[in-house]
């Protein structure tokens, strides 16, 4: 593999921290969450954004940018182990990804009425690199060896087609938004399987180049990825996981969720791939952003429920705002001598 820096994965790393904090301030608004456990509930009828509309742009956005934020980090995970060894790999992923989860989550227990469980990605990476290192130390399974093999569009969807049964018939057992959640271990089991896939697809990808930007390929990515949308709107019901139409929901969903992940890194990597000092700094302080990023948007509309203003702008001004704050806050932490160096 060419050392060679990808700045179209650095730069899609802040498109994607920016969708999710968009997708924490969408479900903040949603109607229907009212009585759910999250951080903030909106006091002025005017803001409660219609269940109907959201809902299918929090799917989207939720079964693009998580599965993305794996591909990404799966993709650099063998050439970490192959640089660090298995001691310290495992050290390393300890002290980058439990050790700032279970800090945030502390504070957050002490400061806020409810738990701050998006630390959820952190556990779940750390375990997947886990996973990934008794598999190269006990396996002994070589994938740092680069070979060419391009990624073939008709097998990407054959093998998608079955990942999506998968999906399903793990959603008819778990439909979405059931959780378990034990004290800071807190996860969705309905989303588990697309997690899974992308960060291993996005190891499979260093070892056989599938990053590698196809021009034919994306645009043949980009009309499939319209057509299962349209699809997935069509097939939307509010039935439970037992009617045809959630059974292929849960099967388009699947495959969008890998399919769309494939398209925005060939998108950013041919249109985006140049460095961008402004998007480098939000880029490199990601893991930061996710993590002070939902005290901080709780902190804020708390502080700004009673405003009555204009509420598209409103939510533009806070989601901009929460962004900045949670930028700084990163850049600074980072500056506190040994903290930083677990940010």
């Amino acid at each position: 593999m060419s050392k060679e820096r990808l700045f179209g994965l650095d730069n899609l790393k802040w498109f994607v921290i920016l969708l999710v904090v968009l997708v924490h301030m969408v479900i903040s608004y949603v109607d229907l969450m009212q009585g759910a456990e999250w951080y903030f509930h909106p006091t002025i009828a005017s803001e409660i954004i219609p269940y109907a509309i959201s809902y299918p742009l929090i799917m989207f956005m939720s079964t693009v940018s998580m599965p993305t934020f794996f591909l990404i980090s799966g993709y650099f995970v063998p050439s970490s182990y192959d640089k660090q060894g298995f001691s310290i790999f495992l050290k390393k992923k300890i002290s980058r990804l439990l050790v700032p989860a279970l800090v945030v989550y502390i504070v957050c227990q002490l400061l806020f009425p409810v738990d701050m469980l998006h630390i959820w990605f952190l556990e779940m990476l750390f375990f997947f690199c886990l996973l990934y290192a008794l598999i190269r130390r006990f396996g002994n399974v070589k994938i740092n060896e680069t070979e060419d093999n391009p990624l073939s569009i008709g097998r990407l969807y054959g093998a998608l087609l079955l990942f999506g049964v998968l999906v399903m018939l793990v959603r008819m057992k778990f439909p979405v938004y059931s959780f378990i959640h034990y004290g800071p271990i807190y996860f969705e089991p309905a989303q588990l399987p697309n997690f899974v896939v992308a960060f291993f697809v996005g190891v499979l990808s260093r070892r056989y180049g599938w990053f590698r930007v196809n021009k034919r390929g994306l645009l043949i990515i980009l009309g499939v990825d319209v057509l299962l949308c349209l699809l997935c709107r069509i097939a939307f019901d509010f039935g439970d996981y037992a009617t045809l139409h959630r059974k292929l929901f849960s099967i388009l969903c699947g495959i969008l969720s890998i399919s769309f992940s494939f398209f925005l890194v060939w998108l950013f990597q041919l249109y985006c791939n140049k460095p961008n000092s402004v998007l480098s700094s939000i880029s490199a302080n990601s893991m930061g952003i996710y993590l002070f990023h939902v005290p901080i948007l709780h902190v804020v509309q708390t502080y700004t429920a009673s405003w009555q203003i204009y509420f598209p702008l409103k939510f533009c001004c806070i989601f901009l705002f929460v962004i900045l704050v949670s930028l700084l806050m990163t850049r600074l932490v980072k500056k506190i001598p040994v903290v930083g160096e677990y940010i």
